[in-house]
């Protein structure tokens, strides 16, 4: 099964990457970065679809996303989890 994110790696970036220019890919890749940074780190069902509801609740629900990934991490490596 080919997921979202492989169907843009595979099909979607590799026809940006022919018809792009460098600086019109560097943007693009500082807009993603960006909207990664405050992106939650996984699904949030609840939250919908709306693009309104999205905005305002992914910034707050990123922050604990990243706490809860990172409380996660240190506990694999500290030998606890």
């Amino acid at each position: 099964m080919v997921t979202h994110a492989t169907k843009e790696e595979q099909r979607e970036f590799s026809q940006l990457r022919k018809h792009a220019d460098s600086d019109r890919l560097r943007g693009m890749a500082t807009v993603f970065e960006a909207a990664e940074a405050v992106a939650p780190t996984r699904p949030h069902p609840a939250a919908g679809e709306s693009a309104a509801v999205n905005l305002m609740v992914g910034p707050p629900t990123a922050v604990f996303d990243k706490i809860r990934d990172a409380m996660r991490d240190w506990r694999k490596r500290s030998g606890e989890g």
